[in-house]
């Protein structure tokens, strides 16, 4: 059996109910190491990532479990489909270009 692919740099830390997890210690979470569609598993606990939103932060549902300090370790299993990294660069692509930076007329 293959395993999945992934990845456990850094560390990371989320609050009781907050939908961010912040990551820390060398954590770089790009189109390569984290997407949409992962789970992310800390201290035993697993949660789907619903987004990346910078190097730094990946977007979840709201954590259903104690608090996790700073400086716990953790680890991102690839479960994405392959072409969600060009979706994601293609969506991050179209939300950081704004309508309004196009000349008119």
């Amino acid at each position: 059996m293959t395993a999945f692919p992934s990845y456990a740099i850094g560390t990371v830390a989320v609050g009781a109910g907050d939908a961010v997890i912040v990551g820390g210690g060398g954590a770089i979470w790009s189109e390569t190491n984290a997407l949409a569609g992962d789970d992310i598993v800390i201290a035993g606990h697993s949660v789907i990532v619903e987004d990346v939103i910078d190097t730094t932060h990946l977007q979840i549902d709201p954590w259903p479990y104690a608090a996790v300090p700073a400086g716990t370790p953790y680890k991102i299993v690839k479960r994405s489909p392959p072409c969600a990294t060009a979706w994601g660069k293609w969506r991050r692509t179209y939300r950081d270009c704004s309508v309004r930076s196009i000349p008119r007329g």
